[in-house]
């Protein structure tokens, strides 16, 4: 609960994720008895957290843009293609394999 917290948080906070390493590491690697180990890593990581707990200030929630997008490919022994599909209009862009990756 404490880590899922932080990820929202992120939201407001650009980078806050590249913060909870500890607390994923810590988590990921629960032994079957469900204790945590608490590591300097991770003590340090929620000292450093703790400041939302009292922290008086405000910061706006980054507006979210969310979008439709439809993707074709396809890939021959020669070379391979894709085209974006977006309300605003088709994309393509594709290229031939070089020798190194040709397929034989």
């Amino acid at each position: 609960m404490f880590q899922g917290k932080r990820i929202f948080f992120s939201l407001t906070v650009l980078g806050a994720k590249l913060f909870i390493s500890a607390m994923s590491m810590a988590i990921t690697s629960v032994p079957g008895n469900g204790k945590v180990t608490f590591s300097r890593e991770l003590r340090e990581e929620i000292s450093h957290w703790r400041f939302v707990d009292l922290w008086p200030g405000f910061l706006p929630r980054r507006d979210e843009k969310h979008i439709s997008l439809s993707l074709s490919a396809d890939a021959s022994g020669h070379g391979w293609g894709c085209v974006t599909h977006l309300s605003s209009g088709d994309s393509s862009f594709g290229d031939y394999w070089i020798e190194i990756e040709h397929f034989k």
